[in-house]
């Protein structure tokens, strides 16, 4: 299990501290959130399950804060 939490910390979670911590200058600036992520995101390779629900994460994340942060100017975008 370690493995796994350590790739969704890294993944996932290290993504939604560092977002948290610059979305008050993201705001201010009505600046744009960029995540890069994984077509591994949408489809499962055998062995790498963290990897994979870390990226459809990342996906759900992006497109939330896209939709939730747009009334504060702030635009988003995910490539895969």
């Amino acid at each position: 299990m370690h493995k796994f939490e350590q790739t969704m910390d890294v993944n996932l979670y290290g993504v939604i501290r560092l977002t948290r911590a610059f979305l008050p200058l993201l705001r201010e600036a009505k600046g744009r959130i960029v995540n890069v992520g994984s077509v591994a995101g949408f489809l499962y390779k055998g062995g790498c399950g963290a990897y994979c629900v870390s990226k459809a994460g990342l996906e759900a994340l992006s497109d939330a804060l896209r939709r939730e942060l747009d009334f504060y100017g702030v635009s988003g975008c995910f490539c895969s």
